[in-house]
């Protein structure tokens, strides 16, 4: 085999070689909120992260846009870190479990009573586990 060839197949070798494949978790995300929402009451925002594979999900992150008519009070959940900025929250989690991971969201309803103000743009990423058995 040539010098050059040679070199190729080495390097193509050690870059197999030190790789590691991360597969896309598979996380089916929910978002509920009450019907009916009293004025200027408080109210919260249920997300869930539902891991449906039998591995944990790694690097995950959730973002949603809170309607502009909500006063953001606080976002928590088991295991996850939560900031607010400008009526999007952000929350991530260095691992879920597998099944359902909650994160709530608490704000204050507008001032007319009525339905709840639906949240948008509901996102999120993350990764199977490098430990998780190939498909």
């Amino acid at each position: 085999m040539p010098a050059h060839l040679r070199l190729v197949a080495a390097m193509t070798t050690l870059i197999a070689g030190t790789a590691t494949a991360h597969q896309v978790a598979d996380v089916k995300m929910s978002v509920a909120a009450p019907a009916f929402v009293a004025a200027r009451q408080q109210f919260t925002y249920q997300i869930v992260a539902d891991d449906l594979t039998n591995d944990t999900a790694e690097g995950v992150a959730v973002t949603i846009n809170l309607p502009s008519s909500v006063s953001f009070v606080k976002a928590s959940g088991i295991g996850w870190i939560c900031s607010e900025s400008t009526l999007t929250v952000v929350c991530s989690a260095e691992e879920i479990d597998t099944g359902p991971n909650v994160i709530t969201i608490d704000v204050i309803a507008p001032a007319a009573p009525g339905p709840a103000p639906r949240a948008q743009g509901l996102r999120w990423r993350g990764r199977e586990s490098p430990g998780a058995a190939a498909a």
